[in-house]
């Protein structure tokens, strides 16, 4: 590609969150030069924009407007290509518009490609329901995690990522379901956001700790907590940090949404599963039924999660399915391929009995 087709990006609301600059143009951003060498990142210095503020008319997004005295900070980050720049024209919206501009750097001044606020269209149509599903996920799980952060303060009085990432999975299916209606009705308050998650109770099993049923099942159930509670983990990242990728490879909306990233995840889990029996194994070793709580067992699997999750081996899992999908122009991928990306396709095919299959039961827990 030619140089002249390349530019430099100042950045200043969410896409300054690497992990969402990951998902919408596929390159990690560092701001730290000597991680910048890999050919998967891009080095974000700090710059300032002067003369403009940013503002927020729906207390979501954030839009540069004109402020004589304003100084906006961020990042600049390039060089870029036009690719870079179809994506985040369809990441931005009509609500913004692309403008170039001069920034303050610590090398002095320099320009770049903002998207900033469109005061004519802002004064038109604020108030439009963006269509965006992406930015708008982005955004409301910036709430949800709020919410999830003050039920963790309210009833742990920490603020770890790993214990609040456990209230999420406990609360797991009401999420879902504020995703659901946030898309269903355009839009959830956060107060209905809160009302859900922070004064709602969280599930546990000390009520049936006495019950000799339940302590008969417990070791199974809880395995059963273990191996699911790993498996929204590492799917959860997938989705979200190969959200660039998953982009490329859109499916038929006859598909689940998360089809992909699933079989990611059972890929992964199905070559590892002597490690995934181990891990279930020590985690029912080190912890007891009668003494901790579910939530003590769900922490355990969150960091059992990250220490399986390998971003290579989910890149090298993408490369396989994206060479096996086809042109289909209906990006509909076929049953047959779906087994193929599975490793007990084949054992399906030569095994009818399903004797050498890994069973893992593909559900979501409902507590």
């Amino acid at each position: 590609m030619s140089t002249e087709k390349l530019f430099n990006l100042f950045v200043y609301g969410t896409l300054k969150n690497p992990s969402v600059f990951q998902a919408v143009l596929g390159r990690r951003l560092v701001t730290d030069p000597r991680k910048a060498g890999a050919p998967d990142t891009i080095l974000a210095r700090g710059a300032v924009l002067n003369e403009y503020k940013t503002i927020s008319l729906d207390n979501t997004y954030l839009y540069a407007v004109p402020d004589r005295h304003g100084r906006i900070q961020g990042y600049i980050v390039g060089p870029l290509d036009q690719e870079c720049l179809e994506a985040l024209k369809k990441y931005e919206g009509r609500n913004y518009h692309r403008r170039k501009v001069r920034v303050a750097t610590g090398d002095g001044r320099e320009q770049a490609i903002a998207f900033l606020g469109n005061l004519k269209q802002l004064a038109h149509s604020f108030g439009y329901a963006f269509h965006d599903h992406f930015k708008q996920e982005i955004l409301l799980h910036e709430k949800i995690d709020a919410a999830l952060l003050e039920t963790e303060k309210k009833r742990f009085q920490t603020a770890e990522p790993v214990i609040r990432r456990a209230v999420g999975e406990l609360h797991g299916s009401t999420i879902r379901d504020l995703v659901r209606r946030h898309f269903e009705a355009a839009g959830i308050s956060d107060y209905a956001i809160r009302q859900s998650l922070v004064d709602a109770p969280l599930p546990d099993f000390t009520h049936i700790r006495k019950d000799p049923e339940a302590n008969a099942l417990a070791a199974n159930y809880l395995s059963l907590v273990v191996r699911q509670v790993v498996f929204n983990q590492m799917e959860e990242r997938i989705h979200h940090e190969f959200h660039y990728e998953l982009e490329k490879m859109t499916l038929s909306e006859d598909f689940y949404d998360r089809t992909i990233s699933s079989l990611v995840t059972l890929q992964i889990l199905n070559t590892r599963a002597e490690l995934l029996d181990i891990l279930v194994g020590d985690c029912l070793t080190d912890l007891s039924f009668a003494t901790q709580h579910l939530v003590d067992f769900i922490r355990w699997a969150i960091v059992a999660a990250d220490a399986v999750y390998d971003p290579r081996t989910v890149g090298a899992y993408f490369k396989f399915i994206r060479n096996h999908m086809g042109r289909d122009p209906h990006k509909k991928t076929p049953l047959g391929a779906e087994l193929e990306f599975s490793n007990i396709g084949h054992d399906v095919i030569r095994d009818p009995q399903g004797q050498a299959m890994f069973v893992f039961v593909f559900c979501f827990l409902f507590f």
